[in-house]
């Protein structure tokens, strides 16, 4: 609901969130099946079961999602337009982020994206 619709992204943003929360709440998950299910616009879908292991809180505890989409920065249409093209000319955010180095055209490997 904080982060619009990321396809099937979300899917994996939600059981980040459901760990999260069940963290703070105290709730134990070890061994709980956890089903996802993704769908796209018809011609597609993933149906996908994991097992919550051991050590799922040490994995989430520096992740601090909420805190994370609370500290956000917020920008107008015209700047999101200019990301969403790749014409912005200015780097946004410059503390701990990740920058797009490459997208790769290379057979097999087409879409891959690398980060600096």
């Amino acid at each position: 609901m904080q982060i619009g619709n990321m396809y099937t992204a979300s899917v994996f943003m939600s059981f980040l969130s459901f760990l999260s929360v069940s963290n703070d709440n105290q709730k134990e998950l070890v061994d709980n099946v956890v089903g996802f299910l993704s769908y796209g616009s018809g011609s597609k879908s993933k149906i996908l079961e994991g097992k919550v292991v051991d050590t799922w809180r040490e994995k989430i505890n520096h992740l601090n999602i909420f805190e994370s989409l609370n500290n956000r920065n917020y920008i107008d249409f015209k700047t999101y337009e200019k990301l969403h093209n790749n014409s912005l000319d200015k780097v946004i955010i410059k503390k701990n982020s990740m920058v797009l180095k490459e997208i790769s055209k290379q057979e097999n490997m087409q879409g891959f994206r690398y980060y600096s």
